[in-house]
């Protein structure tokens, strides 16, 4: 046998579930990450992403605490309040989650209280808006 991409598309399943099963034992979360292998040696390394959180979306989980952390070195460069500070923007009242960086632009995402959606706002924005609120 050795490691290919056919291999791996349908190995990922099976370890998915196995994961699965071990996460739901402990009480976390789990999901394979990145898989790269190497058919000359054949050897192979999977990125197993964990989280404590029971969204059940390991995935999720980590970006949003790459977000967070994102929001945290940012903020005051940009001079933008806490994190989950809230404010009120066309009468709809939301929270302050995350940032993300990309672009021209840094994108504040917000939570929205009433319907739990979340927004981007441009940095620039979020301070005029926060400015006359």
């Amino acid at each position: 046998m050795e490691f290919s991409k056919p291999f791996f598309q349908t190995f990922r399943p099976d370890l998915n579930a196995a994961l699965e099963a071990l996460a739901k034992k402990h009480g976390i979360s789990l999901s394979a990450g990145n898989i790269t292998f190497d058919p000359v040696n054949g050897t192979a390394t999977i990125k197993v992403l964990a989280s404590t959180k029971s969204k059940g979306n390991p995935r999720q989980d980590v970006r949003d605490n790459k977000d967070k952390i994102t929001y945290s070195r940012w903020r005051l460069m940009l001079g933008l309040p806490p994190l989950l500070s809230e404010f009120v923007d066309r009468g709809e009242r939301f929270s302050i989650v995350g940032m993300r960086v990309g672009g021209p632009y840094k994108s504040v995402i917000c939570k929205s209280l009433v319907s739990n959606k979340l927004y981007k706002f441009r940095s620039q924005d979020l301070i005029r808006i926060l400015k006359y609120s």
